[in-house]
């Protein structure tokens, strides 16, 4: 759970917490996971109108782009979560392939990602099912599992 302090326009003085909650997985094990949406939309959501097919939420997470031939990768800031996908930062002067894997390094969860949208230095990406690298089962999330405790230790 992570806390962020908010103001509503209307309480221009009082500031009130934000509590993020990742929602745990579907089979109730396990670490929760970051790209997956609340179930309890915020009040601040809805007066946004955002038309978005889920809801959108503000992060600040740390994430690690794998090359899809693990010939590469490099650490990024998630900025936006929503159910399908995110809005990572990208350090200057790389470039993010079309496909990679993402990792979300403080859940220990792997997610293939597709590029959507670039409005440097923010990339919109799509993000698939996601992958246990706490016991990996595929050789796939053993390779991705060395990359991530490389970086996380």
């Amino acid at each position: 759970m992570q806390r962020a302090t908010m103001r509503d326009a209307g309480e221009e003085k009082a500031a009130r917490f934000l509590e993020v909650k990742f929602p745990a997985p579907a089979d109730g094990g396990g670490e929760a996971q970051p790209f997956r949406e609340v179930e309890d939309r915020r009040s601040a959501d809805r007066r946004t109108g955002d038309q978005r097919a889920s809801a959108r939420r503000r992060v600040l997470l740390s994430a690690l782009v794998v090359r899809r031939d693990y010939g590469g990768m490099f650490r990024c800031g998630v900025h936006d979560v929503s159910n399908q996908g995110a809005r990572l930062k990208i350090p200057t002067g790389l470039l993010l392939p079309s496909e990679f894997w993402l990792i979300a390094t403080s859940a220990g969860l792997a997610y293939e990602a597709q590029t959507v949208w670039r409005i440097y230095p923010s990339v919109g990406v799509r993000v698939g099912e996601p992958i246990d690298l706490h016991e990996p089962v595929t050789r796939v999330a053993r390779k991705l599992r060395t990359l991530w405790i490389g970086v996380a230790s």
